[in-house]
């Protein structure tokens, strides 16, 4: 992240939101192939406007999302997910202590 950029309370709302929705994602292409869709791109745009830093993560995302094969795909998916929280500074397991917090849903 750059350093002279500090995120307001509101792009640490809308960071955590567009991460949940690359969660879910990520956890479907568990069942198998996702599709590639302009919503999915805009929010690994935004991701990646926030963090600043290498865009390897969020194009490996965007590219093993809809690999056929399951175990490449899963593995692959995890990989850039583990990326793109440390591109944006966090910790994967952020997630998991925010969404136990009472009032986030």
């Amino acid at each position: 992240m750059c350093a002279l950029y500090a995120p307001s309370m509101h792009d640490d709302r809308l960071i955590a939101m567009a991460l949940d929705a690359l969660e879910e994602l990520a956890k479907q292409c568990d069942a198998g192939p996702q599709p590639k869709t302009k919503m999915l791109a805009a929010v690994l745009a935004y991701l990646h406007s926030r963090a600043g830093g290498e865009r390897w993560p969020f194009d490996s995302f965007w590219k093993t999302i809809a690999d056929p094969k399951d175990i490449g795909r899963t593995q692959n998916v995890n990989a850039s997910m583990n990326g793109i929280y440390n591109q944006l500074g966090r910790k994967r397991s952020d997630l998991s202590a925010r969404k136990e917090s009472p009032g986030n849903s």
